[in-house]
């Protein structure tokens, strides 16, 4: 749903140099400019290439996480999986209901898909700069993950297609934070899935969670502040033919991720002077203010703890904060009017063309 999106924005007098304001250009505030991007909404994943290994049956102990991407403490589980040599997975490979646990080594020169149930992973060549890594799908999440507290505008089950995935150098165990390339996800969204979307499989979405160790460039809004995993909407999620999601990211960092249901798109403010904030700091400075009734686009999941919706502004196309509480879900806006727009355009013409456009009109 979020897409790069680079905007100037305007910045008030005594924000702190790690807050983003989420204006942009047209109110008179100084300029700052905001990229908005997971890196996975800008790269291209290169075409993948069948390089030998052929496809080896792996038996692994496979980590059950608690800190998140593989962090905290183990314990131990059995489970076989298949790695094949890099390239598309189709809806007939991804056999499970569920995602199971896996840890496989990966050449890295090879690179490989990697089954994990209703979850298929695949790593170019050359994804990471170790030579082998260490690969692990876990459905056992970090203990302050809480899928089923998801509020407003995303919802989604503990039992439906959620995920942990952690890389590592399999020579140090040391945490592999972010890939060379982008690796790529193919889930088939499962009956958990397909329920909180009431069947409408077409609102469906993905969210990946912050963690401790997220790279700024993961976290644009710098959410970690927060103290606690935040969701984030996965860019490009692509719907497939054969009922597969499909998405490209870079994050190898505490890579919690889900897939949601996202039906409401929209809000409208509940009270009139609706403040639109800079920030979801408690000293955020007000931009600007909606009247009661006006519509909002939803851009980004609900943040816990603070409660607040980061919304696009139809009406200026300036990105803010706003209260949860201060708003409630929405259809769409309705389209503006042809008349609406022709006033628009003899207001704004001057001289001899706005003569011409009324004499046109008259005639």
């Amino acid at each position: 749903m979020v897409n790069t999106r680079i905007k100037r924005l305007g910045a008030a007098v005594g924000l702190a140099g790690t807050t983003f304001a989420l204006l942009t250009a047209g109110l008179p505030y100084g300029p700052l400019d905001f990229v908005q991007t997971a890196l996975g909404a800008v790269y291209t994943t290169p075409t993948p290439t069948a390089t030998p290994p052929q496809p080896t049956p792996t038996s692994a102990a496979t980590p059950t996480s608690s800190g998140g991407g593989g962090g905290g403490t183990t314990t131990t589980t059995t489970t076989t999986s298949t790695t094949t040599p890099p390239g598309t997975i189709s809806a007939s490979a991804l056999t499970g209901n569920a995602p199971a646990p896996v840890t496989v080594t990966v050449n890295v020169t090879a690179g490989a898909n990697v089954i994990s149930g209703n979850v298929g992973l695949t790593l170019p060549p050359a994804f990471t700069s170790v030579p082998n890594a260490e690969v692990s799908i876990t459905p056992q999440l970090p203990p302050e993950v809480n899928i089923s507290a998801l509020a407003g505008n995303v919802v989604a089950s503990p039992n439906g297609t959620v995920f942990d995935l952690s890389v590592k150098d399999a020579a140090t165990g040391q945490q592999i934070t972010a890939f060379n390339t982008p690796v790529t996800f193919t889930v088939l969204p499962n009956a958990a899935d397909r329920a909180v979307a009431n069947g409408d499989t077409s609102i469906l979405n993905v969210i990946y969670f912050t963690a401790p160790n997220t790279l700024p460039i993961f976290d644009p809004l710098n959410l970690r502040q927060l103290g606690q995993p935040v969701p984030i909407f996965q860019p490009n999620v692509v719907h497939n033919a054969d009922g597969t999601l499909s998405w490209a990211n870079q994050n190898g960092a505490g890579v919690v991720q889900a897939v949601v249901a996202n039906p409401v798109s929209y809000v409208q403010t509940l009270k009139p002077d609706t403040a639109e904030l800079s920030s979801f700091q408690s000293d955020a400075q007000t931009f600007g203010t909606k009247p009661q009734f006006s519509y909002l686009q939803v851009v980004e999941p609900q943040l816990p703890v603070v409660n607040k919706l980061v919304v696009l502004d139809p009406d200026t196309g300036n990105y803010s904060y706003v209260n949860a509480t201060d708003v409630g879900p929405s259809g769409p806006p309705p389209a503006k009017s042809a008349a609406g727009v022709v006033r628009g355009v003899l207001n704004s013409a001057g001289g001899s063309s706005g003569g011409v456009l009324r004499g046109l009109l008259k005639s």
